[in-house]
Protein backbone atom coordinates (compact mmCIF):
# COMPACT_ATOMS: atom_id res chain seq x y z
CA UNK A 1 0.00 0.00 0.00
CA UNK A 2 1.10 3.56 -0.86
CA UNK A 3 1.42 6.69 1.58
CA UNK A 4 -1.36 8.13 -0.38
CA UNK A 5 -3.48 5.52 -0.39
CA UNK A 6 -2.90 4.88 3.38
CA UNK A 7 -3.59 8.31 3.50
CA UNK A 8 -6.81 8.17 2.39
CA UNK A 9 -8.41 5.33 4.00
CA UNK A 10 -7.49 7.10 7.29
CA UNK A 11 -9.51 10.29 6.29
CA UNK A 12 -12.15 7.69 5.85
CA UNK A 13 -11.63 5.98 8.83
CA UNK A 14 -11.99 9.18 10.42
CA UNK A 15 -14.94 10.36 8.95
CA UNK A 16 -17.41 7.34 9.66
CA UNK A 17 -15.94 5.53 12.10
CA UNK A 18 -17.23 7.60 15.12
CA UNK A 19 -20.40 7.88 13.70
CA UNK A 20 -21.13 3.93 13.19
CA UNK A 21 -19.95 3.37 16.89
CA UNK A 22 -22.01 5.83 18.12
CA UNK A 23 -25.21 4.05 16.76
CA UNK A 24 -24.85 0.93 17.86
CA UNK A 25 -21.63 -1.78 18.91
CA UNK A 26 -23.61 -4.28 16.12
CA UNK A 27 -22.76 -1.36 14.01
CA UNK A 28 -18.94 -2.78 13.65
CA UNK A 29 -19.84 -6.15 13.27
CA UNK A 30 -20.69 -8.47 10.53
CA UNK A 31 -21.95 -7.08 7.25
CA UNK A 32 -24.92 -6.41 5.70
CA UNK A 33 -26.44 -6.06 2.12
CA UNK A 34 -25.05 -2.36 1.06
CA UNK A 35 -27.41 0.11 -0.01
CA UNK A 36 -25.50 3.47 -0.60
CA UNK A 37 -28.44 4.87 -3.24
CA UNK A 38 -29.36 8.48 -2.12
CA UNK A 39 -32.65 9.06 -0.66
CA UNK A 40 -35.08 11.76 -1.91
CA UNK A 41 -34.56 15.77 -0.59
CA UNK A 42 -37.47 17.87 0.43
CA UNK A 43 -40.78 18.10 0.07
CA UNK A 44 -41.61 14.48 -0.01
CA UNK A 45 -45.08 13.25 1.35
CA UNK A 46 -45.09 10.44 3.74
CA UNK A 47 -47.84 8.01 5.28
CA UNK A 48 -47.19 9.47 8.65
CA UNK A 49 -47.69 13.39 7.09
CA UNK A 50 -50.28 12.46 4.45
CA UNK A 51 -53.51 14.87 4.71
CA UNK A 52 -55.95 12.69 6.89
CA UNK A 53 -53.21 9.99 8.02
CA UNK A 54 -54.46 8.69 11.21
CA UNK A 55 -53.05 9.76 14.88
CA UNK A 56 -49.63 7.90 14.91
CA UNK A 57 -49.33 5.27 17.77
CA UNK A 58 -45.62 5.64 18.18
CA UNK A 59 -43.84 9.58 18.09
CA UNK A 60 -40.69 11.54 18.98
CA UNK A 61 -38.88 13.93 17.81
CA UNK A 62 -35.06 15.28 18.78
CA UNK A 63 -33.39 18.66 17.86
CA UNK A 64 -29.53 18.98 18.11
CA UNK A 65 -27.13 21.70 17.62
CA UNK A 66 -24.79 21.64 14.19
CA UNK A 67 -21.51 21.99 15.50
CA UNK A 68 -19.57 24.51 14.18
CA UNK A 69 -22.76 25.69 11.39
CA UNK A 70 -23.63 28.52 14.34
CA UNK A 71 -28.04 29.07 14.58
CA UNK A 72 -28.31 25.45 12.55
CA UNK A 73 -30.77 23.15 14.30
CA UNK A 74 -30.61 19.45 13.05
CA UNK A 75 -33.89 17.08 14.07
CA UNK A 76 -34.66 13.69 13.69
CA UNK A 77 -38.22 12.68 14.39
CA UNK A 78 -40.33 9.70 13.64
CA UNK A 79 -44.26 8.56 13.71
CA UNK A 80 -45.80 5.59 13.32
CA UNK A 81 -48.49 2.97 13.94
CA UNK A 82 -45.46 1.27 15.87
CA UNK A 83 -42.45 2.26 16.79
CA UNK A 84 -40.09 -0.21 14.91
CA UNK A 85 -42.13 0.77 11.64
CA UNK A 86 -42.73 4.27 11.81
CA UNK A 87 -41.23 6.75 9.21
CA UNK A 88 -38.66 8.70 10.13
CA UNK A 89 -36.81 12.32 9.25
CA UNK A 90 -34.29 13.93 9.39
CA UNK A 91 -34.21 18.08 9.03
CA UNK A 92 -31.59 21.33 8.99
CA UNK A 93 -33.20 24.61 10.29
CA UNK A 94 -31.74 27.53 9.59
CA UNK A 95 -31.12 30.01 11.53
CA UNK A 96 -34.87 31.85 11.32
CA UNK A 97 -36.09 28.10 11.90
CA UNK A 98 -37.04 27.64 8.07
CA UNK A 99 -36.69 24.13 7.51
CA UNK A 100 -33.72 24.72 4.46
CA UNK A 101 -33.15 20.37 4.31
CA UNK A 102 -35.70 17.24 4.78
CA UNK A 103 -35.07 13.80 3.74
CA UNK A 104 -38.09 11.01 4.57
CA UNK A 105 -37.40 7.37 5.13
CA UNK A 106 -38.68 4.21 6.66
CA UNK A 107 -37.57 2.91 9.63
CA UNK A 108 -37.08 -0.70 7.68
CA UNK A 109 -34.39 1.39 5.81
CA UNK A 110 -32.40 1.99 8.85
CA UNK A 111 -31.97 -1.16 10.80
CA UNK A 112 -29.18 -0.55 12.74
CA UNK A 113 -30.94 2.50 14.07
CA UNK A 114 -34.96 1.17 14.24
CA UNK A 115 -35.42 -2.79 14.52
CA UNK A 116 -36.74 -4.06 17.31
CA UNK A 117 -37.83 -0.57 19.33
CA UNK A 118 -40.85 -1.06 21.61
CA UNK A 119 -41.71 2.59 22.78
CA UNK A 120 -40.85 5.79 22.81
CA UNK A 121 -38.24 5.62 24.85
CA UNK A 122 -36.33 3.49 22.81
CA UNK A 123 -37.64 5.30 19.54
CA UNK A 124 -36.10 8.84 20.59
CA UNK A 125 -33.19 7.33 22.23
CA UNK A 126 -32.49 6.25 18.40
CA UNK A 127 -33.21 9.28 17.03
CA UNK A 128 -30.53 10.84 19.23
CA UNK A 129 -28.31 8.40 17.93
CA UNK A 130 -28.71 9.73 14.66
CA UNK A 131 -27.91 12.86 14.81
CA UNK A 132 -24.25 11.60 16.90
CA UNK A 133 -22.18 13.10 14.08
CA UNK A 134 -24.03 17.06 15.16
CA UNK A 135 -21.65 16.96 18.42
CA UNK A 136 -18.15 16.46 16.08
CA UNK A 137 -17.38 19.80 14.59
CA UNK A 138 -15.75 18.49 10.65
CA UNK A 139 -15.56 20.31 7.87
CA UNK A 140 -15.91 19.77 4.69
CA UNK A 141 -11.53 19.66 4.03
CA UNK A 142 -11.69 16.86 6.13
CA UNK A 143 -13.48 14.56 3.41
CA UNK A 144 -10.67 12.78 0.86
CA UNK A 145 -8.95 14.71 -1.41
CA UNK A 146 -10.08 14.44 -4.91
CA UNK A 147 -6.56 14.50 -7.35
CA UNK A 148 -6.55 15.79 -10.42
CA UNK A 149 -6.96 13.08 -13.08
CA UNK A 150 -8.41 10.99 -10.67
CA UNK A 151 -12.20 9.24 -10.78
CA UNK A 152 -12.69 10.49 -7.61
CA UNK A 153 -11.86 11.13 -4.09
CA UNK A 154 -9.08 9.48 -2.96
CA UNK A 155 -9.83 6.22 -4.85
CA UNK A 156 -7.60 6.64 -8.00
CA UNK A 157 -8.33 3.51 -10.74
CA UNK A 158 -11.14 2.56 -7.81
CA UNK A 159 -8.99 1.24 -5.26
CA UNK A 160 -9.67 1.90 -1.44
CA UNK A 161 -12.28 -0.43 1.07
CA UNK A 162 -14.45 2.92 2.06
CA UNK A 163 -15.12 5.45 -0.93
CA UNK A 164 -16.40 8.58 -1.00
CA UNK A 165 -19.04 9.20 -3.74
CA UNK A 166 -19.70 12.72 -4.76
CA UNK A 167 -23.16 13.75 -5.73
CA UNK A 168 -24.21 12.95 -9.07
CA UNK A 169 -22.81 15.95 -11.68
CA UNK A 170 -19.83 17.10 -9.35
CA UNK A 171 -16.17 17.63 -10.57
CA UNK A 172 -13.67 17.62 -9.40
CA UNK A 173 -12.47 21.01 -9.53
CA UNK A 174 -16.54 22.09 -7.49
CA UNK A 175 -15.44 19.13 -5.14
CA UNK A 176 -12.33 21.17 -4.03
CA UNK A 177 -13.32 24.31 -4.06
CA UNK A 178 -16.28 23.00 -1.88
CA UNK A 179 -13.43 21.39 0.68
CA UNK A 180 -10.71 24.44 0.49
CA UNK A 181 -13.85 26.31 2.57
CA UNK A 182 -13.48 23.98 5.37
CA UNK A 183 -17.67 24.82 6.32
CA UNK A 184 -19.13 22.62 8.59
CA UNK A 185 -19.95 19.24 7.80
CA UNK A 186 -22.55 16.90 9.23
CA UNK A 187 -23.19 13.39 8.02
CA UNK A 188 -25.75 10.58 9.09
CA UNK A 189 -26.62 7.59 8.11
CA UNK A 190 -29.18 6.67 4.96
CA UNK A 191 -28.66 3.45 4.46
CA UNK A 192 -27.50 -0.10 5.67
CA UNK A 193 -23.44 0.98 4.40
CA UNK A 194 -23.28 4.51 4.00
CA UNK A 195 -23.59 7.94 5.11
CA UNK A 196 -25.28 10.89 3.36
CA UNK A 197 -22.62 13.87 3.81
CA UNK A 198 -24.53 17.78 4.27
CA UNK A 199 -22.06 20.96 3.81
CA UNK A 200 -22.55 24.39 2.66
CA UNK A 201 -21.10 25.98 -1.20
CA UNK A 202 -21.76 29.64 -1.31
CA UNK A 203 -23.32 29.98 2.11
CA UNK A 204 -26.39 27.57 0.69
CA UNK A 205 -26.40 23.86 2.32
CA UNK A 206 -25.67 20.84 0.24
CA UNK A 207 -25.35 17.28 -0.45
CA UNK A 208 -21.82 17.14 -1.47
CA UNK A 209 -21.90 12.83 -1.21
CA UNK A 210 -22.04 9.56 0.48
CA UNK A 211 -19.54 7.77 2.89
CA UNK A 212 -19.18 3.83 2.15
CA UNK A 213 -19.12 2.41 5.84
CA UNK A 214 -18.97 -0.98 7.15
CA UNK A 215 -22.02 -2.65 7.07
Amino acid sequence: MTRRESDGRKRAFRLWFPLVCALTLTACGPAKPAQTDAKPASGVQTAANAPGAPAAKCAASVDAAWAGASGYILRASAAGESCNSAAVAIEVLGPAGEAVFRDDYSGADLPILFDGLRDENGLRASLKSWLADSERNQSAGELPQWLPGAEGPATPAGEGEFPFYPTEGMDQTRYEAIRATNSPLFCFLQGAESTKCLTFEHQALMVIGLQVIPG
